[in-house]
């Protein structure tokens, strides 16, 4: 009895002994990799990035160089900014909705990856639905933070993105934000203007916050896509008026 009594404590310590070794490597891991991400963009912005001084709403608060930024990597298409969300990260666009999963902008490998528009989009925003999407990273990272729209408060107090291209930089105008399925027609690039003028309304009446943005002049859209855990495959979705600015 005594020695049974020996062997189950030897294997409770090595189990308790193992879980704590397993649980220091799961927080190395993430505050190493948040450490490496962080590296990361501070070092992209650092080189293509100019923070410019306050002035009117519609003028955008950073400046970038997609002239060098497009030498580093001709995949860029933007750049997206917001500061509560904590958002400063280039967009490409990949020959597939797979190639920037887990690579950074450099293309090496890079767990949270780099944010991306479907690879069917036009580089230049112009279709009606342009969907960006981003990891939902458990360290604040990427697009994390775009969950808080789930919130009207939040949303009360953040209504402005920015994203900036080669050619022209605009305001993201959050109007409706929803959990949907992979396949969901959020997805959609839209070919038909009036299909598309539905998906708008609807999706503006059924958002899980109010928006004060006129639906009824948004010509295109921008939709910021990242995972969710409300069920398997879940999908979070803000949609955004796209408005040129300054």
């Amino acid at each position: 009895m005594k020695k049974s009594r020996k062997i189950f404590f030897l294997l409770s310590l090595l189990f308790f002994v193992f879980i704590f070794a397993f649980s220091c490597f799961k927080l190395v891991t993430y505050y190493s990799r948040r450490a490496e991400e962080t590296r990361y963009v501070r070092n992209l912005v650092e080189q293509f990035e100019v923070v410019l001084p306050p002035d009117k709403q519609d003028i955008c608060p950073i400046k970038i160089d997609f002239e060098n930024l497009s030498k580093k990597n001709p995949d860029i298409v933007a750049w997206i900014y917001s500061d509560t969300l904590e958002i400063n990260y280039p967009v490409v666009q990949g020959k597939d909705n797979s190639e920037y999963l887990h690579r950074g902008f450099d293309r090496n490998y890079l767990y949270s990856g780099t944010l991306f528009i479907d690879s069917f989009n036009a580089r230049d925003f112009s279709d009606l639905n342009t969907v960006i999407y981003g990891h939902n990273m458990q360290n604040g990272t990427m697009f994390h933070k775009i969950g808080k729209y789930r919130k009207q408060a939040f949303y009360d107090e953040n209504k402005t993105i920015w994203l900036l291209t080669p050619d022209q930089n605009y305001k993201l105008l959050p109007f409706s934000s929803k959990i949907v399925e992979p396949k969901d027609e959020s997805y959609l690039m839209f070919e038909d203007k009036d299909y598309f003028y539905d998906y708008v309304y609807e999706s503006y009446a059924d958002s899980l916050f109010k928006s004060d943005v006129d639906v009824t002049s948004i010509e295109r859209i921008v939709t910021l896509s990242t995972c969710t855990y409300e069920f398997k495959n879940a999908r979070f979705v803000l949609l955004c008026k796209l408005q040129e600015c300054y």
